[in-house]
This record gives C-alpha cells, structure tokens and sequence, in this order.
C-alpha cells in the first residue's frame, strides 16, 4: 500500500492517468487509483503478483530482501504499453 510514482511511462500514459499511481486497502480487499483512472480492485494470484480482472492488466509489487516493497511493475494490456514501472513514495 502507498503511493507511487512512475518513472518510465510514455508520455502518453501520463497525460492519461497522471504520473501518480495509489494502492489501498478496503475490507481486505486491495486497490489501485490513479489520478485520473479512478479506483479499480486488485485481484491477487500470488503474494506479489496481482490483476485488474477488466482488462486483464497485470502489477507485479518488487521488494527488498526485508520484504520491503519498493516499487511495482505494471502491464497495461489495454492500452499498448508492455510495461511501465513506479517506485514507491516516502511515506513520511
């Protein structure tokens, strides 16, 4: 969970959902928002690995040894894109 910024999206995709992508937790279910997408559910298939059931967009969560997530990897099957990446904000 926490917000995180992309860092090697093309232009395009950031004028279409700006450069700020949010997880959240709702009643044990997890969400991915962006600025301009909206909230749509994460649907789990392994620990780190997840899907948006409507286009089947996948986000893979990287982490540390210490099983800190720093960042995910996101394919966008819907638009074209193969993969962008984010890396996760401070939350301080």
């Amino acid at each position: 969970m926490g917000q995180y910024r992309l860092v090697d999206a093309p232009p395009k995709i950031i004028e279409q959902s700006g450069d700020l992508i949010t997880i959240t937790k709702e009643n044990n279910r997890l969400y991915l928002q962006s600025e301009v997408t909206g909230k749509v559910e994460i649907h789990p298939e392994t620990e780190t690995s997840f899907f948006i059931k409507a286009d089947n967009t996948k986000i893979l969560f990287t982490e540390e040894d210490n099983g800190e997530v720093t960042g995910m990897t996101v394919d966008i099957m819907g638009l074209g894109v193969k993969v962008i990446s984010a890396k996760k904000l401070d939350n301080n």
